[in-house]
């Protein structure tokens, strides 16, 4: 994985991400914590995955591209006959 995002500049070290994962409680923890930081007044999107349709809830779809704006992404091809993936 760090080759991969070495490849793209790792652009994730400049965006605030909170990830959610597990078995059970992942809707109720999503919800608590996007309110505490509601109030506290940070912007949140958020992003789940149901069994079989997928939600994107994003309340100001400005600050999402106001945000994508800034990364400086430089897609770089790969190059399958150097990159072993088994």
């Amino acid at each position: 994985m760090e080759y991969f995002m070495n490849i793209y500049n790792n652009f994730q070290e400049k965006m605030n991400f909170i990830h959610i994962a597990g078995t059970n409680g992942k809707g109720s923890c999503v919800e608590i914590i996007s309110n505490i930081l509601t109030k506290q007044g940070y912007r949140v999107g958020k992003s789940t995955i149901g069994e079989l349709v997928e939600k994107l809830n994003l309340p100001d779809k400005r600050a999402v591209q106001e945000n994508l704006n800034q990364l400086d992404l430089n897609y770089v091809p790969i190059d399958n006959e150097k990159v072993n993936i088994s």
